[in-house]
Formats: structure tokens, C-alpha cells, sequence
């Protein structure tokens, strides 16, 4: 890896915490989840995941990047109640989806980096399950 980078994309993730404030009845409010349960909530931060990855893909393609680094987006602090597990198979199939069915992409390497142990391990498991996936020839295209 280089010393130095020519570009920094700033990519920012959904925030999965659920406070005391945003929950109702049985549900959970607030404008982007009035009347759904935590599983549809939190799918339809998932989407914003998908496409925070995918802005970035974007912006790598516009300025001629041709190795990229992303961290754990919405690993963090930003996880609350998600499981870890899916949200690194989110950025994984989606980079993966992109290489597969983008033969334009033009990058060299995509790196994903993990800070912790747990971030590691779940990683490590994410990407054995895609390995599989990948050698039965899926091309990720169901997955989102």
C-alpha cells in the first residue's frame, strides 16, 4: 500500500441506534419509520448502507481512483442494535456486486479494514460466506 493518497472520499453511513425517544407502541417513530417494527426500520437503513457504498464506488469511478480503502461503514458507534454481522455483509456484497457485475470498474483493489477484534472475526466469517456464494456463481443481484 502507498504512503500517501490522492484522493479521500468521505462516506458516511445510517445511524442503526434506536433511543427511548423513537419508540412507540410496539413500533418505532419518527419521519423515516412511522408505524414499522426494528426489522423494517432497520432494512430501510440497510438501503441507505447499499447506496452509501455505492456513492462512493461512484465518486472513486469520477476521479479516476483506482485503489480504494473503505472502513466498517455503520460498524461503529453508528451500529446500535444491528447486528454486526449484517452490516459488514452489507458493504461486502455490496463492493463485491459491483466488481462482479461491472466489468468497467476500472479499480485495481478495494480494501476493507476492520478496527477491532470483533469487527475481525465477523469479517472473517462474511467472507466465507461470500467466498461460497462466489463460487456458485452468484452475482449478488438478489441480494438487495
Amino acid at each position: 500500500h502507498s504512503e500517501y493518497v490522492s484522493w479521500i472520499i468521505h462516506a458516511v453511513g445510517p445511524v442503526y441506534r434506536i433511543n427511548r425517544f423513537q419508540i412507540g407502541e410496539g413500533s418505532i417513530a419518527g419521519s423515516d419509520a412511522v408505524g414499522t417494527d426494528k426489522n423494517e426500520y432497520f432494512h430501510s437503513l440497510d438501503l441507505k448502507l447499499v447506496s452509501a457504498y455505492r456513492a462512493s464506488l461512484e465518486r472513486a469511478r469520477e476521479v479516476g481512483a483506482r485503489t480504494l480503502a473503505f472502513p466498517l461503514l455503520s460498524a461503529g458507534v453508528f451500529r446500535g442494535g444491528r447486528c454486526l454481522d449484517e452490516i459488514i455483509e452489507i458493504g461486502v456484497v455490496t463492493l463485491v456486486h459491483s466488481i462482479v457485475n461491472d466489468t468497467e470498474n476500472g479499480f485495481d483493489e478495494i480494501c476493507i479494514y476492520s478496527y477491532t477484534k470483533e469487527e475481525r472475526e465477523a469479517f472473517e466469517k462474511v467472507g466465507r460466506k461470500v467466498q461460497r456464494c462466489l463460487e456458485q456463481d452468484d452475482d449478488f443481484t438478489n441480494h438487495f
